[in-house]
């Protein structure tokens, strides 16, 4: 993630990057995965489910990694850049109660797919917003924008540790869990160093862009698990 801050009074600006995904964190999310034990282990269904949750990730990380440094660039200020997202996390973190109620009563699946499609067409909204529209009218539909990306973000939240816990048999179900937090950090690393790299190669429309399209995929290979995960991996531990 990289972020320019200047100082309005006139003052020499300086520039800020930080990177979130770094080299460690994706050697311990490798180290830590044992891709033949997963594939012996666990069902077709939830592999696919952790395939399509990785990819999730990676598009989730190609758009926000060179995120902030957009804004900025686009003439956002660091204040209106924070406050942004703090409707972000506004959004989520006043959905998490409500969205797990929800899921309770409805097709877990459908929801998140529901998610997935939502923030894939707003992933490069954002980007179409920022160049195209004028500065107040830019900043009040990037704010609405993002609060809907929150929003999106505790459905799939909720969902996603919920569909790995109903596709995974009861005695693998804490190894399946960690497998999608460690490819979770597989997927957001790999997603920011390519969203960094597509933004400087072709600019920040092409990364949201592709974010939108990454994500996209991973909503296909969501719809395309079903729910006999359960059954079959349990049937898979008997053998």
């Amino acid at each position: 993630m990289s972020a320019s801050i200047r100082r309005q009074s006139g003052l020499v600006g300086r520039s800020v990057r930080a990177v979130p995904y770094g080299p460690s964190r994706l050697y311990w999310a490798l180290q830590s995965l044992d891709l033949d034990d997963l594939r012996a282990r666990m069902s077709p269904e939830l592999l696919r489910y952790l395939a399509a949750a990785t990819l999730f990730f990676v598009g989730f990380s190609v758009f926000f990694g060179p995120l902030p440094a957009y804004l900025v660039g686009s003439g956002r200020s660091a204040d209106e850049v924070f406050a942004l997202f703090v409707l972000s996390s506004l959004g989520s973190a006043v959905s998490y109660a409500k969205v797990g109620a929800f899921a309770a009563r409805h097709d877990p699946r459908r929801l998140q797919a529901g998610a997935l499609a939502t923030r894939g067409l707003a992933f490069p909204a954002v980007a179409v917003v920022g160049t195209q529209f004028a500065a107040l009218a830019a900043l009040v539909t990037l704010g609405a924008t993002f609060l809907v990306i929150g929003v999106t973000w505790a459905v799939i939240a909720v969902t996603a540790t919920g569909m790995v816990t109903r596709l995974a048999p009861d005695r693998i179900r804490g190894e399946a869990l960690g497998a999608y937090t460690a490819l979770s950090s597989l997927g957001g690393g790999v997603g920011s160093a390519l969203g960094g790299f597509v933004a400087d190669a072709a600019g920040y429309v092409a990364a949201f862009g592709l974010a939108g399209v990454v994500v996209g995929c991973a909503l296909v290979v969501v719809l395309l698990t079903g729910g006999r995960g359960v059954a079959a991996g349990e049937q898979s531990l008997a053998d």
